[in-house]
């Protein structure tokens, strides 16, 4: 009888031992899924994060905008301003009368936007005041050349500004003594591919 109850002591304790054991087993490899959980959720998140610096960066690239040419508007007539690579300031002078519509073009050439020329409503483009002689006739088979740009509006005395995104899209709006812009040199202009969404 002492031997029987010796033998289920010894069978409890070590039923008791392997289920210690056991649980041991279960709470350490819930601990190790656990870690390996938080670790594979730290690597998304650190990707996501990356992914998303990267877009933030893209897109104010992409909507920032740049002035790249001054019209002022003086008792009735127009003037252009422009900087140019060197990072010279070039007034010109035009004949044109700012009440009526005016005419700003660009060329996007070897991936900058270029002024070209301005003109009025009552004056056809091949007759348009050329503001870089180089741009005056354009070869359309040159690959460096990619499209014209043009921005046109009245002008009322005062300074107007043009300006353009990193896309290439074009503004036109009246300066005023708040209006805070550093004229820019021709711009470089990229192509952005649109945003994909995943399910």
């Amino acid at each position: 009888m002492v031997r029987l109850v010796q033998t289920t002591i010894a069978a409890l304790l070590i039923a008791a031992a392997g289920a210690g054991g056991y649980q041991y087993y279960l709470s350490n490899t819930a601990t190790v899924r656990a870690q390996k959980k938080a670790e594979q959720l730290t690597e998304q998140l650190t990707e996501l994060r990356t992914s998303f610096d990267a877009l933030s960066r893209q897109y104010n690239e992409a909507v920032t905008r740049t002035a790249v040419t001054e019209l002022h508007v003086r008792d009735g007539r127009l003037s252009v301003v422009v900087r140019t690579i060197d990072g010279d300031e070039k007034r010109i002078d035009t004949p044109y009368d700012p009440s009526g519509e005016i005419y700003v073009d660009y060329v996007v050439m070897r991936g900058r936007l270029w002024i070209r020329r301005v003109f009025d409503a009552r004056t056809p483009p091949d007759q348009a005041l050329v503001i870089d002689p180089s741009l005056g006739t354009l070869d359309w088979n040159d690959t460096d050349l990619a499209h014209g740009k043009a921005v046109y509006r009245r002008l009322d005395e005062g300074a107007w500004i043009i300006t353009v995104t990193g896309d290439g899209s074009l503004g036109l709006a009246r300066c005023d003594d708040s209006t805070d812009y550093e004229l820019s040199g021709p711009p470089v202009v990229r192509q952005y591919e649109p945003l994909t969404t995943h399910p």
